[in-house]
């Protein structure tokens, strides 16, 4: 089984929190609400789901998305 990754504050940059979902943390996306796989917990996964799904506010700045999570 490989190992469960960890969510990271930092990760709010890419658009996304964490929800907790069988035990498991998963990140969700603050702007369509999909909740990706513990493995996608990887920076280069979460941008590209930013980047591919929302391109239109993928190069705003964490505030943004922080305030997204707060609505």
């Amino acid at each position: 089984m490989p190992p469960k990754r960890k969510y990271d504050s930092d990760y709010i940059k890419f658009g996304f929190t964490s929800i907790e979902v069988n035990k498991e943390i998963r990140p969700q996306c603050v702007i369509c609400a999909a909740v990706l796989s513990n493995e996608a917990l990887k920076p280069a996964k979460l941008a590209r789901h930013l980047k591919t799904n929302h391109g239109n506010v993928s190069d705003r700045p964490p505030e943004f998305f922080a305030g997204k999570l707060e609505t």
